[in-house]
Parts: C-alpha cells; sequence; structure tokens
C-alpha cells in the first residue's frame, strides 16, 4: 500500500548541535548539521523549533523520529527541546516518536560503532559518500549527528513500511 505523503524528518537532537535529514518515498533529499552557539535560552530555544517548523512545512513532513540523548543524559535543554518538538508535531499533525541510539542499534546491530553507521548508510544513500569521506578526515567529528539524522529517519522508514505490508 503507497502512502500519499511519505516524507519523514529525522533528528538527532542535542543542546549545541543538531542532525536533520528528510526521507521521501525512499529518497534521502536532505541532510544537514545544524550548530546553534551560546549558551541556552528561550530564544535558542525558539531558534531550533523554528528551524524544525521550517523543514516540516517546506517538505510536508507527516512523520518525526527524534533521536535523543540517553535518558541519564537528559538536561533541563534537552526536556525543553523535546516537549517544544512533540508539541510543534502535534499542531501539524505529525506522528512523532523518539528513541537513543541504543534502541535503534538493538535493532540495527550493524551499526554499533560511527564508521558501521557511515558505511551502513553510504551503503543504502551513496550521495552520502562525499560526507563520509569529510568526516573520516577530520580528527573531531561534526557529522555524526547528520548520519544519525539520517538513521533515525531511516529507520522509521523501514518501520513505516514494514507496518504497511
Amino acid at each position: 500500500m503507497k502512502q500519499r505523503n511519505m516524507s519523514i524528518l529525522g533528528i538527532s537532537l542535542g543542546a549545541k548541535r543538531n542532525g536533520v535529514a528528510v526521507i521521501s518515498y525512499e529518497t534521502l533529499i536532505h541532510w544537514k548539521v545544524h550548530t546553534t552557539p551560546g549558551t541556552w535560552s528561550e530564544m535558542k530555544l525558539r531558534c531550533i523549533v523554528d528551524r524544525y517548523e521550517a523543514y516540516i512545512r517546506k517538505y510536508a513532513v507527516k512523520w518525526v523520529l527524534i533521536k535523543v540523548p540517553p535518558y541519564t543524559h537528559h538536561s533541563p535543554a534537552i526536556n525543553a527541546l523535546i516537549h517544544e518538538l512533540l508539541q510543534l508535531c502535534q499542531r501539524h499533525g505529525c506522528m512523532v516518536e523518539y528513541k537513543t541510539k541504543a534502541s535503534i542499534q538493538a535493532d540495527i546491530p550493524e551499526v554499533q560503532t560511527p564508521k558501521e553507521l557511515m558505511r551502513y548508510l553510504t551503503n543504502r544513500f551513496p550521495i552520502l559518500i562525499h560526507e563520509q569521506e569529510k568526516e573520516l578526515r577530520h580528527r573531531q567529528p561534526y557529522q555524526t549527528k547528520m548520519f544519525e539524522a539520517v538513521l533515525a529517519a531511516h529507520y522509521l522508514h523501514q518501520q513505516i513500511i514494514t507496518n504497511n505490508k
């Protein structure tokens, strides 16, 4: 059964750096890392949430998967972001869920390390090979959040396909 709208937003959440990916009908159409510098504030929260609202509107997103840090690492900032993102999704009629990296890795055991994550995703989305090469050249990982967001969107896409068969 083909869905009318299969736009899925994957988010890898952080208080400073966020990864985002959009998959539509099995095609990765957007991927990026957003850095929001500065100390935590209401303005920073609004900036991050407004950015995701723009993605939801632009790509007519109907499903969102938020990759969150382990629950023991939830700061007040992360809790505020999760709360606001859940409200945002509700306002736009998006189905939303959130998972930790560990829960996704339990379902996709071949992505236990950052290198395995990149290899897994570049095999499915060759367009990411350039991003993988950039990441492997740098000592400090920067694109990890983006790869996690792509994994989140891909994971949710696979769950939707499986449930609609």
